[in-house]
């Protein structure tokens, strides 16, 4: 008889109300599609025990809430932690979108990464982004990329609407 011996790690976490910070009661955890699926208990922890080594998908989504996913790698013999803020689909939130150019050339800029309050996009082939199901109120903004010097701003965000606000990078 043959024996496969299969190194296994561990994954633990807990997933939060973004507006609130208390732990979520009965979210799902799903693994690469489904392969491994556990709930949170009444604090928002979880737990998922002999997971393969490797790279893995994870989704966390609620009823009430929009759905988050994040990536991990598990180490044999190690316990990985991943937490989850889920935003409510009540919440006041807003979308912002733009555009990311080279300040010289007026050229766009591609796969430059654009963060606001935990959220981002990477810009496409046009330099353009969106990000939605952000908070209204005032959020610190940034863009980066490997070949541009990075760039920030405040933006305030209204509930309901879309608010642009366009970046121009100098090359580093």
């Amino acid at each position: 008889t043959n024996f496969t011996m299969v190194s296994a790690g561990s994954l633990s976490g807990q997933i939060t109300d973004s507006q609130t910070g208390i732990g979520i009661n009965g979210a799902r955890i799903s693994i690469d599609n489904d392969d491994y699926v556990t709930f949170t208990n009444s604090s928002g922890d979880y737990s998922f025990e002999g997971l393969s080594e490797g790279n893995h998908n994870a989704i966390a989504s609620k009823s009430g809430y929009h759905s988050s996913n994040g990536e991990i790698t598990i180490i044999s013999g190690v316990l990985s932690l991943l937490d989850f803020s889920l935003l409510s689909l009540d919440a006041n939130t807003g979308t912002l979108s733009g555009n990311v150019k080279n300040i010289f050339t007026d050229e766009n800029i591609t796969d430059a990464i654009v963060l606001i309050s935990g959220r981002s996009d990477e810009t496409d082939d046009n330099g353009n982004y969106v990000i939605h199901n952000i908070l209204e109120g005032e959020h610190s903004i940034s863009v980066s990329h490997a070949d541009y010097f990075s760039d920030h701003n405040t933006v305030s965000i209204a509930a309901g609407s879309e608010q642009s606000h366009n970046f121009y990078l100098t090359p580093s």
